[in-house]
């Protein structure tokens, strides 16, 4: 545990750091003169350094003052909601409510964003006890099947076990895909929002990507087993019609 907790203060010092760098040569370009935006007077140029250190002055409490990756994540929607709002609607009493003012500081503001999406979808240290826990469930409901099946006195008890395993087993099945496809659809529909928002300027929050990869292999831990007891069940009442356990 020690060394997880380290490896995760080392992982968002990194990040303060990239972040830090990025404002650094932000304003250096600016200063240089090559800024992204047409600068009039020395006043507006004054103005996109102060933004572009109001950035660089709340990545530090945001990121490093509270080192989970739930305060890094709120940082990010902050980020996300500050580009996504109008001009009409902006709020000069709050620094993550108004938009900003030059595209110098919203391209700074988009790489931030990239920074932290890095850090915050690189992938965990995995355990195998979720996988084995799993799998360890999953025998006990095929032992359970099997047993039920091989307790039958009778070839209508028999018949009606089988008949049962196979109405739980096609309902689990069915509840599983339902879930999956919903999840699926879920997902593109709120992308495809987000993207009509961000046209639009609105206020919409970009969905996080979240690694699925566990769940995923979850699913298909419990999907097979529900299937070899649909096949129990199946084999169960087909043997119900010929074979007579007494």
């Amino acid at each position: 545990m020690p060394d997880a907790e380290e490896d995760r203060m080392k992982s968002i010092t990194t990040v303060d750091e990239k972040i830090v760098k990025l404002c650094e040569d932000c304003r250096l370009k600016v200063e240089a003169g090559r800024p992204d935006d047409y600068i009039k007077t020395d006043e507006v140029k004054e103005n996109l350094l102060d933004e572009i250190q109001a950035i660089q002055h709340r990545v530090r409490p945001s990121v490093l003052d509270d080192d989970s990756m739930e305060a890094m994540r709120e940082f990010r929607q902050r980020i996300d909601s500050k580009l996504a709002l109008k001009q009409e609607k902006a709020s000069e009493k709050d620094f993550w409510w108004t938009p900003p003012a030059f595209e110098t500081t919203e391209r700074l503001l988009v790489d931030v964003l990239k920074v932290i999406d890095k850090e915050l979808l690189r992938p965990p240290k995995r355990s195998v006890v979720p996988y084995v826990w799993q799998v360890a469930k999953d025998l006990i409901y095929l032992a359970v099947i099997v047993g039920l099946l091989l307790s039958a006195h009778s070839q209508f008890e028999l018949r009606i076990l089988a008949i049962l395993i196979l109405i739980y087993s096609n309902l689990t099945y069915s509840m599983i895909s339902t879930a999956r496809i919903t999840t699926a659809v879920a997902k593109a529909l709120d992308g495809e929002l987000g993207r009509i928002g961000r046209a639009l300027r609105l206020m919409w929050l970009k969905p996080q990507e979240t690694d699925s990869r566990k769940e995923d292999i979850l699913t298909l831990i419990h999907t097979v087993s529900i299937g070899l007891g649909s096949f129990c069940g199946t084999v169960g009442l087909v043997a119900s019609f010929f074979y007579n356990p007494q």
